[in-house]
């Protein structure tokens, strides 16, 4: 294996730092657009919007697939669900699940 020569490590020394300046720099530069052109809040409006729509779509899927019986809870702090099944629950979806990996 042929060891690089001197003048060729600092090329590509120079190479990968103007390239790692110049990705980070456009990087700033498009986040500093984003929040300058007040973008930012109405990004995050619609984003809370979308996530909340997706959260409350969740809970009525669960509430007219799943099993009668089962439970869901909704913890504070974010999208979260909890949802219970009881045990014969769980075995029912397991042997379902079972089916389709045989």
């Amino acid at each position: 294996m042929r060891k690089p020569d001197a003048e060729r490590t600092q090329y590509l020394y120079e190479i990968k730092f103007a390239t790692a300046i110049s990705v980070i720099s456009l990087t700033h530069e498009a986040v500093a657009d984003f929040l300058e052109k007040g973008r930012y809040k109405s990004h995050l409006k619609k984003l809370r919007n979308t996530l909340n729509s997706n959260y409350l779509n969740y809970i009525e899927a669960i509430r007219n697939d799943f099993p009668e019986g089962t439970k869901i809870s909704r913890p504070q702090g974010g999208c979260i669900l909890w949802v219970d099944l009881d045990r014969s629950q769980i075995n029912n979806a397991i042997k379902t699940i079972g089916h389709f990996l045989i």
